[in-house]
């Protein structure tokens, strides 16, 4: 019995070269939400699943904060302000409180 993983990848390697690249781009986000799950799955047992929610919600915080200084994806650039940091103080500080 083959694994639908096993076939899912196969499908997506016969296909690279029948879909144009510009679709291919867009294929990144299942690369990158598999690897996402995968690595949670696997960090559950180690550090707990309060630990692991508490640094996913973190770390997609502190990536929002980092594009809103740059000004991706075309928005208006928002700077990192003191209250902006002492926020991210916050959340350093709260993980560290809930990983105790």
């Amino acid at each position: 019995m083959r694994s639908p993983g096993l076939c899912s990848f196969s499908a997506g390697l016969l296909s690279r070269d029948v879909v144009p690249l510009r679709v291919r781009r867009a294929w990144t986000g299942g690369i990158f939400g598999a690897m996402f799950i995968a690595t949670s799955i696997a960090m559950v047992p180690r550090l707990g699943v309060t630990s692991v929610a508490t640094l996913i919600i973190v770390g997609q915080l502190l990536s929002s904060l980092a594009f809103d200084q740059v000004g991706f994806f075309g928005l208006p650039r928002q700077p990192i302000t003191v209250l902006r940091g002492i926020g991210v103080v916050c959340l350093i500080t709260g993980v560290t409180l809930v990983r105790g």
